[in-house]
């Protein structure tokens, strides 16, 4: 009889355990924000009144700490929590900051994470701030409106917001991990964030790893509450993990369909002994665009890879052994085969960086080109398991927000009137 009790009393604590465990779970898909939606669609559960009250009286402690720094600066300095996260190597940023956006955060396989043994050499984070202090010096903004909006990230969102639009990346693990450097700026500068993401309800079963899309991020982006603006609307920013285009287009016009602006980027993808299938599948993938109804859309260009061969680039073999590649070929093969892609199509690439940018007419067919190899090319001590993938910082991702904020000033309010 004691031992039925025994077995009895075992089970209800074991109970007990596992539904303790259920609400741990759902409470850290509330605090990130993220859908616990499967293929099959979204199974988000409305947020208790205590969660919502917690919720609001951290955004009012955070709106006091962060919303002064929001537009009078494109550099915002590190919080304690980052330093920490950067010094002694512990991620624990506010609940309402992802664990992904700590220093050091690395992309592999299309996933983000935090490890303490990776990414652990502080000096490398200083010298990536002097660096990009410097290029974006050299790389100024060109007319009043910029002068008077010094950051980037702040008017891209106010262009999205003010004309109604919505901005997605499509690509691989590069793009998402850019993506999270733009969803963890807009958490520094207090914009309300929300996260959801999703696996690709319609992905076949039998499809190849790197063919199509696999799954999104989307984020829902509002004003800081103390934000002197009317405007009450939300901001959509999505990712699409792809880590090259399926060939019949299908799900890149769903994209073009689902978007008003489209950033993209696959080139890491296709090493140099394959030149010719990237050739070949970046015209298809242009095909899709040209007269298409999007307001603009953009490649960010491939990143520099630091593998000891010609030009950096991965190939079958290669040492994974990072080092300082070729300064002078800060342009790598993608960027040829993508300016004569283009012209096939009759998508002609225009430089974002280009200083009489602002005045060129804009044609409903092109394709504005991001800068990012030459800024990447001397960042080869940034890397940590592979030569491919950055240690994450704030700074690594603003010449990105510099061209594209250039791009949207450009496109947006000439498409609008």
């Amino acid at each position: 009889m004691a031992q039925i009790s025994y077995i009895y009393l075992s089970l209800a604590i074991l109970l007990l355990v596992c539904v303790s465990s259920l609400f741990h779970a759902r409470d850290y898909l509330y605090e990130y924000g993220i859908s616990s939606s499967g293929a099959g669609g979204s199974n988000e559960m409305p947020k208790s009144a205590r969660q919502q009250k917690e919720a609001q009286n951290d955004l009012v402690v955070r709106q006091k700490e962060i919303v002064p720094l929001v537009r009078q600066s494109n550099i915002v300095p590190l919080f304690d929590w980052e330093i920490k996260s950067m010094v002694s190597r512990e991620c624990r940023p506010p609940k309402w900051i992802p664990r992904t956006c700590c220093i050091g955060t690395l992309s592999a396989g299309g996933d983000l994470g935090f490890n303490q043994r990776l990414c652990n050499n502080t000096s490398i984070y200083h010298d990536a701030h002097n660096y990009t202090v410097d290029y974006l010096q050299n790389h100024a903004h060109v007319n009043s409106q910029q002068q008077q909006q010094p950051c980037d990230v702040c008017r891209i969102v106010e262009l999205l917001l003010q004309h109604n639009l919505t901005l997605s990346f499509q690509g691989d693990s590069m793009t998402r991990q850019t993506f999270s450097g733009l969803e963890c700026d807009l958490h520094r500068r207090g914009y309300r964030v929300e996260t959801i993401a999703k696996r690709w309800a319609d992905r076949a079963s039998d499809t190849q790893w790197r063919i199509g899309i696999t799954d999104t991020v989307e984020l829902s982006v509002q004003l800081p509450l103390s934000a002197n603006y009317s405007w009450n609307q939300t901001a959509r920013i999505v990712y699409y993990a792809m880590y090259r285009p399926a060939f019949d287009n299908l799900e890149v016009k769903r994209i073009i369909d689902n978007s008003d602006i489209v950033v993209f980027d696959h080139g890491l993808h296709w090493c140099p002994i394959v030149v010719g299938e990237f050739r070949r599948d970046t015209t298809t993938l242009l095909r899709a665009y040209v007269d298409s109804n999007l307001t603009m859309v953009a490649w960010r260009q491939t990143s520099s890879q630091h593998f000891p061969t010609v030009g950096g680039h991965w190939i079958p073999g290669a040492k994974w052994t990072c080092g300082k590649m070729d300064q002078n070929d800060t342009l790598g093969y993608h960027w040829l085969d993508m300016v004569n892609a283009s012209k096939v199509v009759g998508l002609p690439i225009v430089n974002a960086m280009d200083a009489d940018f602002q005045e060129q007419p804009r044609s409903t067919n092109e394709l504005v080109f991001l800068p990012y190899r030459e800024y990447t090319a001397p960042l080869h001590y940034m890397h940590a398991e592979d030569c491919s993938h950055y240690c994450s910082t704030p700074y690594i991702w603003l010449p990105i927000w510099r061209s594209l904020r250039f791009g949207m000033d450009r496109a947006v309010p000439k498409k609008s009137s």
